[in-house]
């Protein structure tokens, strides 16, 4: 840990959410579709009491993975995003603000006005 000039520090982050891959999340489903919760959690989450606030942490993710069951046996379909633990559709990055966009749209006209030609990765 880093301590700064004036000998305060900064608390350490505690990482309590982890990203799981998609096979990892499709064999914790397979699993919960013979086995009672509690079963669940414990084969995956070894060390986790039952009826402590990881517990119910832990539940919550895996009914919220069986909502998401269609596109996480989807994912699983292909070894290439099986390994992956989240997935952004093209095209669906962050979206620019109004101001932002403007900026850019009067920064492709003066391109534009100087006979450049303007490609879409620039």
């Amino acid at each position: 840990m880093r301590v700064t000039a004036k000998g305060k520090s900064r608390t350490p982050t505690k990482y309590k959410n982890t990203a799981e891959t998609f096979t990892f999340k499709a064999a914790v489903l397979a699993s919960y579709d013979t086995q009672s919760m509690p079963a669940v959690v414990a084969m995956f989450w070894p060390g986790i009491a039952l009826r402590s606030p990881a517990y119910t942490t832990k539940k919550r993710v895996v009914l919220r993975w069986r909502q998401l069951r269609f596109h996480i046996d989807s994912m699983v379909a292909s070894a290439k995003m099986a390994k992956l633990k989240r997935y952004r559709a093209l095209g669906s990055a962050k979206t620019l603000s109004d101001d932002t966009e403007l900026d850019l749209l009067e920064w492709l006209v003066a391109v534009r006005r100087n006979d450049m030609p303007v490609s879409a990765t620039m």
